[in-house]
């Protein structure tokens, strides 16, 4: 099918890449717009935020962990064979499926290119993932979440970190403030840029993480458990 690509004139040779999350179709279920919206200066993509670090060149991943139900013959069938995406699974990456999730391949990517960094930003209970998309009970994602991001951080303690927020929202990038919305007549709690674990905000983290400092750690909300 056709697809676009809206870009924004900035006063640099620097690029930003902002891959827009958000619906997922397979046979149980579809959700998706058929038409794209233009780029809103709000979120990460507000040039004018003081403190916004990607003034500069980065690509960011929100809410894309990689947890799905812990079973193989989901993500084989209904997500790659479903989105006919098993062509970009590399050959060499033999076990990348087989527990389930899609985690195997992250620490695949990790261990390929040492110039990778990633930041794995996720609410504890994100309810769009887990109850929408996945169909998991909310207790059996949290599991699942802190477990493979867990071991992801431990093979990767340099360049793989968390941020992991006790709650059932969706996403941090896309605003300053975190918010409810309305979806469908379900409250749904949206995060925001200011969304903080232990004193320290989304946009610090991220910040840190561009410039190299020490405050970018490992950041799990002290009410979860592992």
């Amino acid at each position: 099918g056709q697809w676009t690509v809206d870009t924004r004139e900035g006063d640099s040779d620097e690029l930003v890449i902002f891959l827009q999350g958000g619906g997922a179709c397979w046979p149980e279920l579809c959700s998706a717009n058929e038409e794209a919206g233009r780029i809103t200066a709000s979120g990460v993509l507000n040039p004018t935020l003081p403190g916004n670090p990607v003034a500069e060149i980065l690509v960011f991943n929100d809410s894309g962990i990689g947890v799905a139900r812990g079973e193989r013959e989901f993500v084989d069938e209904t997500l790659l064979a479903g989105w006919n995406a098993e062509s970009l699974l590399p050959a060499s990456c033999t076990d990348c499926t087989s527990n389930g999730h899609v985690t195997r391949y992250i620490d695949w990517q990790l261990d390929q290119d040492p110039n990778v960094t990633m930041s794995a930003m996720s609410f504890s209970g994100d309810i769009v993932i887990a109850v929408s998309f996945l169909r998991v009970m909310i207790p059996q994602f949290t599991e699942a979440l802190l477990a493979e991001t867990a071991t992801l951080a431990s093979s990767h303690p340099h360049r793989y970190k968390r941020f992991i927020a006790e709650g059932n929202g969706h996403t941090v990038l896309l605003q300053e403030e975190p918010r409810e919305i309305d979806a469908g007549g379900l409250p749904i709690e949206i995060g925001g840029l200011q969304t903080a674990i232990s004193g320290t905000t989304v946009l610090e983290w991220l910040a840190a993480m561009v410039e190299g400092t020490d405050a970018w750690t490992n950041l799990v909300d002290d009410g979860l458990t592992e």
